[in-house]
């Protein structure tokens, strides 16, 4: 990150920040990225101090067919109130200029859902190795553009109508064990013939550890919720308090 002082126009701006990448090693290409965080000068003119506003800071500067990306801080170093926006050039009475377009936002939520199983890691090293259990912690994060008539990305219920239910009914109070674990496969098979029970076990084609689980229900989520006008981008497994694991796309 570098400094330099905000300039009086916007070409002056733009020229600057030009150099000052190129002097940097940036390649000048048209796929060229470079994206600006600029404090906001209105503000510092209105306090006085016109001719030497406080400096912004260059990351990169988004530069492709002709647009340009400046991102704001929600606040300035001023206090001063600012957003988001494309800046994209125009011409007005045979002069060159910039219009600010609204930059659309990407939104997110999340959902928790939880459950209570059972698990053996073939090949671990440790205890883990052993029939065990947990109560597992899923959240599921869902991503859109736009927000639905009510002003949501999705109805947190969907979510839980839709993945909950389908953990409810495979996975809660019962087993996840690999279809090529025959010792696990045994020990299910004693519940049958020992008291009647029928066990219930989910087979599935991976080791169930925290990560194939949560690779797992991304893939499933987004199939289950592919009707609906969002993105599942990322499931999070938690196997314990202190163990996480994600999947995301």
């Amino acid at each position: 990150m570098w400094k330099m002082p905000l300039l009086q126009t916007g070409r002056d701006w733009i020229g600057r920040c030009w150099r000052a990448a190129t002097a940097r090693n940036v390649k000048a290409t048209p796929a060229w990225i470079e994206r600006v965080i600029a404090v906001d000068a209105e503000r510092a003119r209105l306090q006085g101090n016109p001719t030497n506003p406080p400096g912004i800071s260059i990351h990169a500067v988004e530069k492709h067919d002709g647009v340009q990306s400046v991102e704001k801080p929600t606040t300035s170093a001023l206090g001063g109130n600012v957003g988001y926006y494309w800046r994209v050039p125009e011409t007005v009475e045979g002069k060159r200029t910039w219009k600010q377009v609204e930059k659309p936002v990407q939104l997110t939520c999340s959902r928790r859902l939880q459950f209570s199983a059972g698990h053996r890691v073939v090949g671990h090293e440790s205890k883990c190795r052993h029939l065990h259990g947990h109560n597992w912690v899923v959240w599921v994060h869902a991503q859109a553009w736009s927000l639905d008539p009510v002003g949501r990305v999705i109805d947190f219920g969907v979510i839980k109508e839709h993945i909950g239910a389908w953990i409810d009914e495979r996975w809660d109070h019962g087993f996840i064990l690999w279809h090529g674990d025959t010792s696990g496969m045994k020990a299910m098979e004693t519940f049958s013939e020992l008291e009647g029970i029928k066990q219930k076990v989910f087979y599935a084609d991976w080791n169930p550890t925290a990560e194939n689980l949560a690779k797992y229900l991304l893939t499933l989520s987004r199939s289950l919720l592919k009707d609906y006008n969002i993105d599942i981008t990322k499931v999070t497994v938690y196997e314990t308090e202190n163990g996480v694991a994600e999947a995301t796309i």
